[in-house]
């Protein structure tokens, strides 16, 4: 089976810690992901999972994995989504 790989680079013109607050502070990455929260410890190689509730259960919406992470700086992350079927 042949694997779909994507790169994406954005650039933000914002201050840095109000972008960094944006993509790790569960109650800011439910405003952006459909009520999921960001739930992950913050070290590389740990899984990154995007949750919320639905019809009263915790269901994960989206997940990955911390590739690098530079506090404050830098974040890079896989993602897949864990209900498509492939």
């Amino acid at each position: 089976m042949k694997h779909l790989h994507i790169t994406n680079n954005i650039h933000i013109n914002a201050p840095a810690q109000k972008v960094w607050d944006a993509l790790t502070k569960p109650e800011e990455t439910k405003k952006y992901m459909f009520g999921c929260e960001v739930l992950t410890d913050w070290e590389v190689g740990s899984p990154m999972h995007w949750q919320a509730l639905y019809e009263g259960e915790e269901m994960v919406f989206v997940k990955g994995y911390i590739l690098a992470i530079d506090p404050g700086v830098m974040l890079r992350y896989s993602v897949i989504d864990p209900n498509a079927e492939y």
